[in-house]
């Protein structure tokens, strides 16, 4: 059925021959949806965090018998930067909240791991990992479960291997963002979830020698490379080279430093999309107002 929808799809396109390199419907439901991707995790024996869904017949949780705290409560879909992500540390704490928030979209819970996290890019075709690179970060915003604004390039072993059996077992193609946690307990690293789609640090990556969106291009146009080797160096955002200037204003003085290790010199070779990312930002909150009142007027 899937083979069939697709190749409908792909005969209406006005260029047919640009199709570009998409995950398959089940790979990428899989993957963007927290609560399915958790169950797949366990049943490839692939390390994650343990997890509980809500009964099927009364859709709730049994809170009591959960554990050990603390939990997190994720939506299992649009939680990107940590959106609608909650933390309880009592079993109390948990049911009181679901006693007065009635949740209105589906969740999962899923145990809190002790430890830090690490996230790995990929970019593949049928399941076969053609590019990838591996960051920790140093740096974090206020607002918890929000990504790193400052990182290192790093390569464990042990995730590019686990990645790559994960990988495989989606059969993925395209771009993908994996986050895991390393777990100080059992010593080895948690996938957490998968971003099916470019994440914000990707030219973190880029600086480190690996350029995503052009070897998506050269994968697309069916040219071969070998997987690129990539600097262990490190990255700040926007908000990470924000912060680091405001603890360190010295910092100001290291124009080669900045220059090679934040997105300044994108800025001034292409100012325009700078531009329009600015006020892309500027509008976010006023998109999210009308957002709401489409949502309330429909209800």
């Amino acid at each position: 059925l899937e083979t069939a929808y697709r190749t409908d799809r792909h005969q209406k396109l006005e260029k047919p021959e640009a199709l570009l390199l998409p995950p398959s419907l089940v790979a990428f439901d899989t993957a963007n949806n927290k609560g399915i991707l958790a169950d797949f995790l366990k049943k490839h024996s692939i390390p994650a965090p343990h997890f509980w869904h809500p009964d099927p017949e009364d859709h709730k949780w049994q809170v009591q018998n959960m554990g050990p705290y603390p939990l997190m409560l994720k939506p299992t879909l649009d939680s990107g930067a940590g959106k609608g992500i909650k933390r309880f540390e009592t079993p109390e704490a948990l049911d009181d909240f679901l006693q007065t928030n009635p949740l209105n979209s589906p969740h999962f819970l899923q145990e809190c791991i002790d430890g830090y996290d690490l996230g790995c890019h990929v970019l593949c075709r049928d399941g076969q990992i053609l590019a990838y690179s591996m960051q920790k970060g140093f740096l974090f915003s206020k607002k918890a479960f929000t990504p790193q604004v400052g990182m290192d390039m790093i390569y464990e072993e042990t995730v590019y291997k686990q990645v790559k059996n994960l990988m495989k077992a989606l059969n993925w193609s395209g771009l993908a963002d994996l986050d895991l946690r390393f777990d100080r307990r059992s010593a080895q690293f948690m996938v957490l979830e998968i971003n099916p789609r470019p994440w914000l640090t990707i030219l973190g990556s880029n600086v480190a020698g690996v350029n995503f969106p052009w070897l998506y291009c050269k994968t697309v146009l069916g040219e071969k490379f070998d997987i690129p080797t990539y600097a262990r160096t490190s990255y700040y955002t926007w908000h990470g080279l924000r912060i680091a200037l405001l603890k360190n204003p010295g910092m100001l003085f290291r124009w080669k430093y900045i220059w090679t290790h934040t997105p300044v010199r994108y800025m001034l070779r292409d100012p325009l999309m700078t531009i329009l990312e600015f006020i892309r930002l500027a509008l976010r909150p006023v998109r999210a107002k009308v957002h709401s009142l489409i949502r309330k007027y429909r209800h």
